[in-house]
């Protein structure tokens, strides 16, 4: 069905996902930290998207479209985050049809309940009754 689609798409990343001078690190100790969500990446929910950087699936707790590095660290450089944004905008726009941020979602990396690994998730604007 469409899922086992999706999960072969992620299987095949983009060559041009990680811009030359960025090298993905994964975790910095090479392990998942111990007892963090993201860090288990456990496949729950419908995966998008996946590489040495980040992987894209929908968010277990609030069913959203959402990127996370695999760096367990709560705050990636700016080129980081602009490569997790295009990530998860490219995600948005093939799987979800929302189309740009500009279109009626937004970027939401405020991290609330995980707060030591980064992670982002696209947002639907409320558009009014």
């Amino acid at each position: 069905g469409r899922g086992a689609e999706l999960v072969a798409a992620a299987r095949e990343p983009p060559s041009d996902i990680v811009p030359s001078g960025i090298v993905p690190t994964g975790n910095s100790s090479g392990v998942a930290a111990e007892g963090c969500e993201l860090c288990e990446a456990a496949r729950l929910t419908d995966w998008y998207f996946e590489d040495d950087l980040c992987w894209a699936a929908e968010c277990e707790s609030c069913s959203v479209p959402m990127v996370v590095w695999k760096r367990h660290d709560p705050d990636p450089p700016e080129e980081i985050r602009v490569e997790l944004r295009r990530v998860l905008s490219r995600v948005v726009e093939e799987h979800f049809g929302w189309g740009s941020p500009e279109d009626g979602w937004w970027f939401d990396d405020r991290l609330r309940s995980i707060p030591t690994h980064y992670h982002a998730h696209a947002r639907r604007r409320f558009r009014g009754w």
